[in-house]
């Protein structure tokens, strides 16, 4: 009955330890994918702004080329650019 009680107590001590530990990379990644947009969301409004800006930061920090694409806006564009160069990224040339 002892050793019965023992590994009772050491299932449960595991169990706790694997649920702490995958809440912890849950909020982790939650606070991830919220710091990308935070500085687009507090730029930008929703619509193409915003949406250049995300698509900005986020090419520039996946270590893609420039590309705003085709057929955007002129203001996804000027989103865009400000992501992009938030993230640390510089703009080409050509594009500024």
């Amino acid at each position: 009955m002892n050793s019965y009680i023992k590994m009772l107590v050491i299932v449960a001590i595991v169990a706790t330890v694997g649920t702490v530990s995958a809440m912890t990379t849950i909020v982790q990644n939650a606070k991830a994918a919220n710091v990308e947009s935070t500085y687009c969301d507090g730029k930008y409004s929703a619509g193409d702004s915003r949406d250049g800006c995300v698509s900005g930061q986020a090419d520039c920090k996946g270590g893609k080329k420039y590309d705003t694409g085709k057929g955007h806006s002129g203001e996804f564009v000027k989103g865009y650019d400000a992501g992009w160069v938030h993230e640390g990224c510089k703009l080409p040339t050509s594009a500024a």
